[in-house]
């Protein structure tokens, strides 16, 4: 059950725990894992997304220009992207060979 205190003859809730370093520890924790599983999730999109409009635009048998540049400009930053975060991850934490 709830403990109340009284402050100025009124019954309040009380919100202490809110200012402790625990809490504040474990809402960061939260808050870090949920923006990082939801980086993961868009980038996980976007390349099932890319992959997808690819097989897409090769199983067609007429690709037009204006269609094709754009894809691949993006396609390119995308791995661009991808490969440069896959370097920093290499980069913070080194794979140990055997």
């Amino acid at each position: 059950m709830a403990r109340f205190t009284r402050v100025f003859g009124v019954r309040q809730l009380r919100v202490g725990f809110v200012r402790g370093l625990r809490f504040r520890l474990a809402v960061s924790y939260v808050a870090f894992f949920a923006i990082l599983l939801a980086a993961i999730g868009f980038f996980a999109l976007m390349i099932v997304t890319v992959v997808g409009t690819a097989r897409g635009l090769l199983h067609e048998n007429y690709l037009p220009l204006p269609v094709l540049v754009p894809f691949l400009i993006t396609s390119f930053v995308l791995a661009l992207v991808v490969r440069g975060m896959a370097f920093h991850i290499e980069r913070v934490r080194p794979a140990h060979h055997s």
